[in-house]
């Protein structure tokens, strides 16, 4: 758990430092409708799903649909102010999976081992006169309160360790099953999400799951607010995406 998180962090401080001089990639293609495509570079990819709150919708500002910001792998967006290559903030526009239900979808590269979701707002920044304590927004307070953001979503792969959901499901022993199926004959436990489980090496983490086609669900309880740049950001969860009950009309996913 230490070496990926140490890594992720690196790796940021290296896009972060690359982004200050304006480093020039590979752009990412959009299709018809200005939503993400990978490029033609992205070899794999992982399709993931964003369940956006109805109450992240502001018909003033034109919110209907999620974005989604990533600054490190393939197909970078750009820095907030978009001097650098790549959409600046709020970054890429997702494609629609369902627009009644607010389900959103992106073929993410499998390298990005973050991301953010969004509204698709830009509110801009806040900034706190030292002096006076007055506070001043880019493009007013309203459109800055209506932007709407997940905290930093780790995307790439969960072990065990990384989060207490899995940890703790089947009474604690989710990922010894899962690696039990994995390297047995035996892939009942894993579901018809065999292809998630893998061993990773790299840092010697053991029994591994990436999140192609699971789905992230905020939690509504889990918001904290950036004491720097007054953002409200939200928590929450990937989940196994089970896809539409035919009966009650409604998407399913758990664990």
């Amino acid at each position: 758990m230490s070496k990926k998180l140490i890594s992720i962090i690196l790796s940021c401080v290296l896009v972060l430092s690359l982004a200050l001089v304006g480093v020039i990639g590979v752009s990412a293609a959009v299709d018809k409708d200005g939503r993400y495509v990978p490029s033609e570079g992205v070899k794999e990819t992982n399709r993931v799903y964003f369940l956006m709150p109805e109450s992240w919708k502001n018909e003033k500002y034109k919110a209907v649909e999620a974005g989604a910001y990533w600054w490190n792998g393939s197909d970078p967006c750009g820095s907030v102010d978009g001097t650098s290559v790549g959409p600046a903030w709020p970054g890429y526009k997702m494609q629609v999976a369902d627009a009644d239900a607010n389900l959103f979808y992106i073929d993410l590269p499998s390298d990005v081992p973050v991301i953010l979701f969004n509204n698709n707002i830009n509110g801009g920044e806040r900034k706190v006169d030292k002096d006076t304590g007055k506070t001043t927004f880019e493009f007013g307070e309203e459109q800055f309160k209506a932007a709407k953001q997940t905290m930093d979503v780790t995307c790439q792969y969960y072990s065990e360790g990384d989060d207490e959901y899995y940890d703790n499901m089947a009474d604690g022993e989710f990922w010894a099953k899962a690696q039990e199926a994995v390297e047995g004959d035996d892939k009942t436990f894993l579901g018809n999400f065999q292809k998630n489980f893998f061993m990773e090496t790299e840092y010697d983490l053991g029994i591994s799951m990436n999140f192609d086609n699971m789905v992230y669900v905020i939690d509504p309880n889990n918001t904290s607010v950036n004491e720097v740049s007054g953002k409200e950001t939200y928590g929450g969860n990937f989940y196994f995406f089970y896809g539409k009950n035919e009966e009650t009309g409604k998407y399913e996913y758990g664990g």
